[in-house]
């Protein structure tokens, strides 16, 4: 009797991180086909450079131009930008041909890749420290993915706790209040 094992959590996720370059592959190949890369001054990695691989990673043209200023310093302040750079090289040499993308994902390009997907869809970036750094919030792609249907989760005023009290009467204007 041959017993069938369901996969586990931790291979699905496993699988799925090993599909990652796999999937990315085209969508950088089809931006790099339509949108090339500038080329890139001897050093660094500008913030024009930036957003065009940004565009050219998520897929997306338009992205919020605070937002990636934003996530532009926060990047040059945590590691300078040598993973992005040696990414927009890989995808910049890659020419569109979506074989040499896939291959050029790997080790640092991919987390490279993996953290400006995290960023713009999440506008948050692991700090030094492991906190997170808001860089955007409105502007995210995930906010705009899901704006006509789920609204933004925010804060609402108050001490902690505030809302485990009962209101105050005296404070709400009732039938027949005049204020």
């Amino acid at each position: 009797m041959t017993t069938s094992r369901h996969p586990s959590r931790r291979d699905f996720l496993a699988g799925s991180a090993a599909l990652l370059p796999l999937m990315l592959a085209p969508r950088l190949a089809m931006a790099q086909r339509t949108n090339p890369l500038p080329a890139l001054p001897a050093d660094g990695l500008p913030l024009e450079a930036f957003m065009a691989l940004s565009r050219a990673v998520t897929g997306q043209e338009r992205l919020d131009p605070a937002m990636g200023e934003r996530f532009h310093a926060v990047l040059i302040a945590l590691n300078g930008l040598e993973a992005q750079r040696a990414l927009y090289l890989a995808v910049e040499g890659a020419g569109g041909d979506e074989t040499a993308v896939g291959r050029a994902l790997v080790g640092p390009r991919l987390e490279a890749a993996k953290l400006l997907l995290r960023g713009w869809y999440l506008g948050r970036v692991a700090g030094r420290d492991g906190d997170e750094i808001l860089v955007g919030y409105e502007q995210t792609l995930m906010a705009r993915a899901t704006a006509d249907f789920v609204p933004l989760p925010s804060y609402c005023g108050g001490v902690p706790g505030y809302w485990a009290e009962p209101p105050r009467l005296a404070d709400m204007p009732l039938d027949g209040d005049p204020t």
